[in-house]
């Protein structure tokens, strides 16, 4: 079960589903909702853009 109550009919097609790996949805939710808030930590909060920018520093480290 997805997104939906009851998925019953829908075959997944490119319309409707998107197979995202950890990284493809850190990208695509960094493009798609930059100023909202990914992590909150106690008082801290990052927001997607912030969270992209650290792991690919991470990543290329």
């Amino acid at each position: 079960m997805g997104w939906l109550k009851d998925e019953s009919g829908l075959e997944k097609t490119a319309a409707n589903h998107v197979a995202l790996t950890p990284l493809s949805h850190l990208n695509r939710a960094a493009a798609l909702f930059a100023d909202k808030t990914a992590i909150v930590d106690g008082d801290r909060r990052f927001t997607y853009a912030q969270y992209h920018a650290r792991a690919s520093r991470l990543a290329s480290a």
